[in-house]
């Protein structure tokens, strides 16, 4: 049971990762954006 608990918890924290790593990738795309807006 305890090991089941373990690899939900992990789970959790890989879906987090995975978002995280979602919204950096937009916020970096809306940044680069923001440049070439400025640059033109």
């Amino acid at each position: 049971h305890k090991t089941g608990c373990i690899r939900h918890m992990a789970s959790a924290i890989i879906r987090d990762i995975r978002i995280a790593e979602v919204q950096i990738r937009t916020a970096v795309r809306i940044d680069q954006l923001n440049e070439r807006e400025n640059t033109i």
